[in-house]
């Protein structure tokens, strides 16, 4: 066929609808400069831009520039000047290179409004909502390398490098003035902290954290511990040792410390009670252990599990309430079964009561290996505990310990497992190894664990990573594959792609999930509420809906967000996969998972584009050198 045949071949199946062209975008915004990166403003829509001269909010539904703020604005004189001063005075290449690190990058502070970024070595917090400057750190002779907003009292405490010294900043943003700096350690001191604790196991490391209540701050910085007044900032009282986390009681009366003790040889986990008016220790002796999985505060005593076993801790004295601990060696997972606690320890599974005493009579084993992952555990109707793991899946009767299916259903522990509850047909519907299977917790029926279909065709089932429900069966998503398959067992599509440059993943932008939707900012701090409850991590107000509260914002912003929230999906709907092109080169293919649809294919002229999805709108924000290209939903 020669060249002038082909190309009308291709035009009339392009017109028929039988082959899909790739999609050109809606609209082009061209920038003054060369575009660095991009940010999804998740509480508007709006789309944050950095290009090299400046900072800029397009808004997708009026197609305009919201704001803009150049680079020069911001690189006044004086603040310039104060902003070499601390760079001059720093004379560590750690803390150069973290606040390298911090170049060109636009994060959101977790549960606000404000866009953080560096610029002309100062860090600058600007309001999304109107794109005003609300905190130039240039102007005050430091650099900061951590922020937190605190929306009760409308202000930023902000972690910053103060000549040499490591100091925490209230400023409050009402006034706009800084209303005190506190001086924690100098920088030296806190490069020695930072690289004793990173002598340790990782897994043995927390985030620093601030913790707030109605007149105090509990500030956790690189192992050490500060309780400072909230009103003027003064340190009333610090550890005197290293630690790794810490948490609020429900009293409020204690805080929990952790802390890592030995060497990278042979690194220990202990634990003890604080009291918060001295910060002394109420326990004699800490509570020592290879690693510490689950804590949960009971009042007037602790329930600790830890390498060997578990018991409750009475918050007097630390001694033990139950006269031997739960047995097991390796425990890595507890939850609560109404006043019973079912528990994992190595490979296997136990169930014990408040009293302290086994209601098994023999362990369950749930996986053949101690490191095989636990995807579900819980109890299910029929006084049944169902259990999905790398290895097997199975129902256990939670009145006699003994397993409901004689022969569990083995799984291929090299392969993912995905799973979904559904609540109309009231079974679980997997997937493991090319295979779909429905298990019904109130079936004791073993034949029916059988799979209901059998997928040959999968191109790469090891990258498999999402399954979603619909009325009509499931959809399954991988790296090279998009499937979906009927409760009949029967395939309704099955797309298959090339991915670009043979097996690298270096296309995912900041190394997000196989079909990323775009998510806020990355927060620096973790913030507990001081509600309590171990393990229920809190940032900042919410509502009565769960949102955040931003009480204090422009009217109009507050009405986008909320407008955008009462719009939130379950990212249910699309999944967008690379795709190596028929010309040679890369692009985009978002596909519709309700019926396998390709809804657009965008071209990208590299493997590791610059993009973003609005997981609420589901545009698409593609960077090409100066242009944002904005491919809007079909």
């Amino acid at each position: 066929m020669n060249k002038k045949n082909t190309l009308l071949l291709l035009c009339i199946l392009i017109q028929s609808g039988l082959l899909f062209a790739q999609q050109k975008a809606n609209v082009i915004v061209p920038f003054g400069a060369k575009v660095e990166s991009i940010l999804i403003n998740h509480y508007t829509g709006s789309v944050i831009v950095k290009d090299r001269d400046a900072l800029q909010s397009y808004n997708p539904e009026t197609n305009t520039i919201e704001w803009k703020i150049n680079d020069k604005e911001i690189s006044n004189g004086n603040a310039l000047n104060n902003a070499q001063a601390v760079i001059d005075n720093v004379e560590s290449g750690d803390f150069l290179k973290l606040l390298e690190a911090k170049k060109d990058e636009i994060n959101f502070i977790d549960n606000s409004p404000f866009i953080s970024l560096a610029i002309d070595n100062k860090d600058v917090i600007i309001n999304s909502a109107d794109g005003k400057v609300v905190y130039n750190s240039g102007e005050f002779g430091y650099r900061v390398l951590q922020s937190e907003f605190m929306p009760a009292e409308n202000a930023l405490l902000l972690m910053v490098i103060n000549n040499k010294t490591y100091s925490c900043v209230y400023y409050d943003l009402e006034k706009g003035t800084q209303k005190w700096i506190t001086e924690l350690a100098s920088v030296d001191s806190f490069l020695k902290s930072l690289k004793s604790l990173l002598s340790f196991k990782s897994e043995n490391l927390s985030e620093d954290k601030v913790l707030t209540t109605d007149s105090d701050l509990y500030v956790s910085i690189n192992g050490s511990l500060y309780k400072m007044n909230k009103a003027d900032g003064k340190i009333a009282w610090q550890t005197d040792f290293k630690m790794s986390n810490f948490f609020l009681s429900e009293s409020q009366k204690n805080l929990v410390m952790i802390r890592t003790t030995g060497n990278i040889l042979s690194s220990k986990i202990a634990l003890n009670l604080l009291d918060v008016k001295t910060g002394d220790k109420l326990w004699k002796d800490d509570i020592t252990t290879k690693y510490i999985t689950y804590i949960e505060d009971a009042g007037d005593k602790i329930l600790i599990a830890h390498a060997n076993g578990f018991n409750f801790y009475s918050y007097a004295d630390g001694k033990k309430v139950w006269k031997k601990d739960a047995k097991g060696n390796k425990i890595k997972k507890v939850i609560s079964v109404g006043n019973d606690y079912l528990y994992v320890a190595d490979k296997e599974m136990n169930l014990i009561g408040k009293d302290g005493i086994s209601k098994w009579k023999k362990f369950i084993e749930i996986c053949d290996n101690e490191e095989d992952e636990i995807y579900n555990l819980g109890k299910v109707d029929n006084n049944r505990v169902f259990y999905l793991t790398d290895s097997y899946g199975n129902m256990v009767d939670y009145t006699t310990g003994k397993k409901v299916w004689k022969k569990d259903i083995n799984f291929d522990k090299n392969r993912p497992v995905l799973y979904k509850y559904d609540e109309g047909q009231k079974v679980y519907l997997v997937y493991n190894d090319k295979k779909l299977y429905k298990f019904d917790p109130n079936s004791v029926d073993e034949k029916k664990n059988e799979p209901f279909a059998k997928l040959k065709d999968v191109k790469s089932d090891h990258t498999m990573a999402d399954i979603e429900l619909f009325d009509w069966g499931v959809s399954l998503i991988g790296q090279s594959d998009a499937i979906g398959v009927g409760f009949d067992g029967e395939v309704k599509y099955h797309n298959t792609y090339k991915e670009p440059g043979g097996n690298k993943r270096g296309w995912l932008k900041g190394g997000r999930a196989l079909y990323s939707f775009a998510t806020t900012g990355q927060a620096s701090f973790a913030t507990d509420s001081g509600k309590g409850g171990f393990g229920m991590s809190f940032s900042g107000a919410e509502d009565e809906n769960g949102r955040p509260d931003f009480s204090n914002t422009d009217p109009l912003f507050t009405a986008r967000m909320e407008s955008r929230f009462n719009a939130l999906k379950h990212n249910s709907e699309y999944a967008f996969l690379i795709n190596k092109a028929e010309s040679g080169g890369a692009e985009l293919v978002k596909v519709r998972k309700s019926d396998g649809k390709e809804v657009d294919r965008i071209s990208v002229e590299s493997e590791k584009p610059i993009y973003e999805i609005d997981h609420v709108t589901n545009n698409v924000y593609y960077i090409y050198d100066n242009e944002m290209r904005v491919y809007s939903q079909k």
